[in-house]
């Protein structure tokens, strides 16, 4: 009936009422006047009711509810909702309000949910490179804020404490077991991400604060910023804008430890590199009060400049300290695509590096 003009309800969900399938406990109120000629507002309408053992295929993002137990409140103005279910099999909370004016605020959602490999493979975190980096179960708090036009703002607060989160780039790893949460909030423009906002990511020792901005058009970031990462021998701050023909990074801050991107790897993340895209230009600028590069070798006051076509720099300055002496990279003057290294003291610049 709530589905019937003019109400159009479930049409309004999304939901279609012939597929639905569940026990519903319901009472319907209706108030209007007896007289001749009844119009939409003189028409007050309401419902409460119980769902249980619900099944509503594509409820959300085309996603089914199974075994859905949901205590409903509807009037003309909203629809309230309390329950719980199974989303893409895995248990998931929710609560909240759907909005049926034309305010600036049409829904607003908040929830439980168990994402595992094969929720975040739906949900579009299923590539080869997440995979590496996350795994094992994740139970995330979500609240969700639905404005016209299909903009969606969805907060989310994971416990990765079962989880396995490998920071290889920084030489951090997340065992199992151990405190871990993330936090932060995605804009959604329909069904392309515009940007995630305020992450922030405590896990021991390690402290990061990021954003992460996509391009409008192709969905491809676009933009990261890390406003603060520290830990893990680290205390700096990044910029990374990825362009169409060619990136723009700059990292400054207190220190970082350069070993992790120095030692051989085994390409895995390289090949997925060159799969995804092809090599252009990188310019890496580079400020840092202390940069480890080796175990004995540390650079102070390191300043860096240096463009990166293929796999050899077509342009590199850089000059530091070490400790007896000053190490200046500049180019060639003699050989084109050449760069000279002088060392004030290079003694003491191959002790620390280990050198014999």
């Amino acid at each position: 009936m709530l589905d019937r003009k003019p109400l159009g309800y479930a049409q309004w969900l999304g939901v279609d009422p012939a597929t639905a399938k569940g026990a519903v406990d319901g009472r319907l109120r209706m108030k209007f006047p007896l007289i001749d000629a009844i119009s939409v507002d003189d028409l007050e309408i309401g419902a409460t009711g119980v769902l249980t053992d619900a099944s509503i295929p594509g409820i959300v993002n085309g996603w089914d509810l199974e075994r859905g137990d949901v205590k409903l409140d509807v009037d003309a103005k909203r629809l309230h909702f309390d329950g719980k279910g199974r989303l893409l099999t895995e248990p998931a909370t929710f609560k909240g309000d759907l909005n049926f004016g034309r305010g600036d605020e049409r829904a607003r959602i908040e929830g439980t949910w168990r994402l595992t490999r094969d929720v975040r493979r739906e949900i579009g975190l299923g590539g080869a490179a997440f995979r590496r980096r996350l795994a094992g179960v994740a139970p995330t708090a979500f609240d969700i804020v639905v404005r016209p036009d299909k903009l969606y703002e969805i907060g989310f607060d994971a416990d990765l404490t079962d989880a396995t989160v490998l920071g290889q780039e920084i030489g951090w790893v997340k065992p199992k077991g151990a405190l871990a949460h993330v936090s932060g909030r995605a804009v959604i423009q329909g069904e392309r991400a515009l940007r995630v906002e305020d992450i922030a990511l405590a896990a021991g020792d390690l402290g990061v604060e990021a954003g992460v901005a996509f391009h409008p058009t192709t969905g491809a970031v676009s933009r990261v910023s890390i406003r603060r990462l520290k830990g893990a021998g680290h205390d700096l701050a990044a910029e990374i804008a990825l362009g169409a023909t060619a990136d723009d990074i700059r990292i400054y801050g207190r220190a970082a430890d350069f070993r992790p991107l120095l030692e051989p790897g085994d390409g895995s993340d390289e090949k997925d590199a060159a799969a995804a895209t092809p090599p252009h230009p990188s310019r890496i600028r580079v400020d840092l009060d202390k940069a480890r590069l080796m175990e004995g070798l540390t650079i102070s006051s390191l300043r860096a400049d240096m463009t990166i076509s293929g796999d050899w720099p077509s342009a590199f300055t850089a000059e530091g300290d070490y400790p007896g002496g000053t190490i200046r990279i500049r180019p060639d003057p003699e050989q084109s695509g050449g760069f000279v290294a002088t060392a004030s003291e290079f003694g003491r610049l191959l002790e620390g590096a280990g050198v014999t």
